[in-house]
């Protein structure tokens, strides 16, 4: 009885950590949660030029930027220069698998960020994009992370 008992514990012991690992997608939220406006709070990154970093920046506040995702599945950006909001990007969204996928109507483009984080208050994306210029041969690499509020619903 007593090894049954022991056995029993060792199993519970050993999924243990498999069950509190396997919540770490909450921090992912719905597409429900990333409804609303969302406004930049800080940015960190580099930029690479064959393979070698030419720029970096760390926790940068920012607060120049911001997107609106509406229910429809539409959504419009804005930046601030001269203290003033100014329209971006406009096109659709959707959020699927822990990431945001965009396109915008004017250059009909898709960018696709990684979701981090997504409560009902912060969203934490991750961007990272590569491409070389073949005519001068350089590889060029840029990674950014950006951690937004959410301002309103």
């Amino acid at each position: 009885m007593r090894r049954i008992y022991l056995l029993w514990l060792l199993g519970i012991i050993i999924l243990m950590p498999i069950s509190l690992t396997s919540c770490s997608d909450d921090n992912i939220g719905s597409s429900n949660d990333l409804i609303g406006t969302w406004e930049s709070v800080s940015l960190s990154g580099w930029y690479k030029e064959n393979k070698e970093i030419v720029e970096q920046w760390e926790d940068e506040p920012d607060d120049d930027f911001k997107i609106v995702f509406n229910e429809d599945g539409t959504f419009e950006s804005y930046e601030r220069y001269y203290g003033q909001w100014h329209g971006g990007l406009e096109g659709t969204w959707t959020y699927k698998g822990g990431k945001i996928y965009t396109r915008d109507y004017e250059y009909d483009e898709e960018e696709v960020v990684t979701v981090k984080k997504l409560t009902s208050s912060q969203l934490v994306t991750e961007y990272h994009h590569k491409h070389m210029d073949t005519e001068e041969g350089i590889v060029y690499e840029e990674y950014q992370s950006t951690v937004y509020r959410k301002i309103s619903d």
